[in-house]
């Protein structure tokens, strides 16, 4: 048997690797190794994970909404792929409900420790100004936008910890 815990970490660092192929070809043939009460959402919730990085928006999001939240780090770890793939595909209004309601479940969720809980609120706070920062350049001025990115550079430095720090910033230096 393996671990649900190794099998994600298995795919996270592949994935990390850039190893896709490979990746794939392990979510698929290392399933049946997985506890069966669990195997179904690990399954899915990694296989959405590697369609999400390799660009593949419409399979997450299908295979999200079959994963049945058993485990509240999986839940989390959902909804971070759902947030990037709205904030992706720039569907701002879905990100900016699915950010309210996140950051609701994470203030009442008890099980969810005060350093796992900060960050995730921290990751939300630059997750909205980030959005609304992308959703802006479309309409604003050059100056305005640049002025905007300074402030987030600095919110950036300063909010710690901060998950989803890597993305972020990716997508921060991804900012014209």
């Amino acid at each position: 048997m393996l671990a649900h815990p190794h099998y994600k970490n298995i795919v996270t660092l592949g994935l990390r690797l850039k190893s896709y192929d490979w990746i794939k070809n392990f979510i698929e043939h290392y399933q049946v190794y997985l506890v069966e009460h669990i195997r179904k959402n690990a399954y899915h919730f990694n296989l959405a994970t590697y369609f999400y990085e390799t660009g593949d928006f419409d399979h997450v999001v299908q295979l999200l909404n079959s994963v049945e939240f058993t485990d509240v780090y999986y839940e989390i770890s959902s909804k971070y792929i759902l947030m990037k793939v709205y904030y992706d595909l720039g569907e701002f209004t879905l990100l900016s409900y699915l950010i309210i309601s996140f950051e609701r479940y994470i203030k009442r969720n008890k099980a969810v420790s005060s350093q796992n809980r900060q960050g995730i609120l921290h990751f939300l706070m630059v997750l909205k100004k980030l959005a609304k920062i992308k959703e802006w350049q479309t309409f604003k001025g050059n100056a305005f936008i640049i002025a905007q990115k300074s402030k987030l550079a600095i919110l950036l430095e300063k909010k710690e910890p901060i998950a989803n720090s890597v993305w972020l910033k990716q997508k921060f230096d991804n900012l014209v």
